[in-house]
């Protein structure tokens, strides 16, 4: 896919090895989408395009740890097996949910979610479990269904699961090992096939010693477990999810507003304690206080303005000296911060004699 356009392209990659066997660089052709054509490639990039717009709506991302989780989730999801999904605020793990959902057989049924912390304890079992008519005072006459049999063969996503009440916690582990569950007021049982998907950014081990969390319960959710990395871990994802935020944005205005070059050196500068969801922030916040179509770093809040960031190459817009500018950025960034080339190496994943090619060329100033 295009950086800038997102048009879907196809590229015939050829590794050029050095003497160590390691792959050095990549010749790349690009050219018009191939539909038809022997291939053999890495499961987590090509699937065909039905799956492919299905599956991976909404994800960005290229770096090279998130992927692996990625297709952690996805083999997961072909089977029926709980899920638990671990990581920061806000890096993504409802979407990873979704994605989830999105890869198994149960893509066609419902996928429901619930954040357990936003919702309080008298209110979160009728939203889980429902209730017959009149179960209690002020109660629909109705009755109502709860989560657990709205998602019937579906999925159910159960979020910030580690403010569960301990209560609630009992009754979720007892649908997980029977299949069946009560509502409020009934005396009948009602069955469900449902597949549970939990998230949490609490240490769930350190809350079961502070008898705050059930361990048969925990052991039952985490059968398959993914961490989802931070932000500042994932380098490579920054910009990319940069574009698709500011995107977004001319999409819902009509505009075409463009970033700075030196806008990007203090994305790629800035380590997003927020992460995910603080860059989709700084993005729309820097675009609606852009009067203009270039948005400049002067919009950021005074936190990342401070950074200590280098003016990067002078770009025209092409997408060869803007790549060169960023790749410039990541490498400057990095050497900054781990002050050698071996920690640049493994910190980016390069092999040893590209790290040291890369920090040669971009740092010769920094190593003095």
């Amino acid at each position: 896919m295009h950086f800038f356009s997102k048009e879907i392209l196809t590229t015939i990659a050829i590794p050029v090895f050095d003497r160590n066997q390691d792959i050095d660089l990549l010749i790349g052709i690009t050219q018009d989408n191939i539909v038809k054509f022997d291939r053999s490639y890495d499961e987590i990039y090509y699937q065909n395009t039905a799956e492919s717009k299905s599956n991976f709506k909404g994800i960005i991302g290229e770096s090279k740890i998130y992927l692996q989780e990625l297709l952690t989730l996805r083999r997961a999801a072909k089977s029926k097996t709980s899920i638990l999904i671990l990581g920061e605020s806000g890096t993504g793990k409802s979407l990873a949910a979704g994605y989830v959902h999105n890869c198994s057989k149960r893509k066609e049924q419902p996928f429901l979610e619930i954040n357990c912390a936003a919702i309080p304890e008298n209110l979160l079992e009728s939203e889980l479990f429902g209730y017959v008519p009149h179960a209690f005072t002020g109660a629909n006459p109705k009755g109502k269904k709860g989560l657990f049999q709205l998602a019937n063969h579906g999925t159910l996503f159960l979020d910030e699961i580690g403010d569960l009440p301990l209560s609630l916690q009992a009754k979720i582990l007892f649908v997980l090992e029977t299949g069946k569950f009560l509502p409020i007021g009934s005396e009948k049982y009602i069955e469900v096939d449902v597949r549970i998907i939990s998230a949490t950014n609490q240490d769930l081990e350190q809350l079961i010693e502070e008898k705050k969390f059930r361990d048969d319960l925990y052991w039952r959710i985490n059968a398959i477990s993914s961490i989802i990395p931070p932000l500042r871990e994932r380098k490579d994802d920054i910009v990319p999810l940069a574009f698709h935020f500011l995107q977004q944005n001319n999409r819902e205005n009509g505009t075409n507003k463009k970033m700075d070059p030196l806008f990007i050196s203090y994305l790629l500068q800035y380590d997003w304690p927020g992460n995910v969801r603080e860059l989709k922030n700084i993005i729309e916040r820097c675009y609606i206080l852009s009067p203009g179509y270039n948005i400049s770093p002067d919009k950021f809040p005074r936190k990342i303005k401070s950074l200590d960031v280098d003016t990067p190459y002078e770009s025209q817009g092409t997408f060869d000296e803007m790549m060169t500018a960023y790749e410039r950025d990541i490498i400057r960034a990095c050497y900054k911060k781990e002050k050698n080339i071996t920690k640049v190496q493994k910190r980016l994943g390069l092999s040893q004699n590209k790290a040291y090619r890369l920090v040669k060329k971009h740092c010769a100033d920094l190593e003095k």
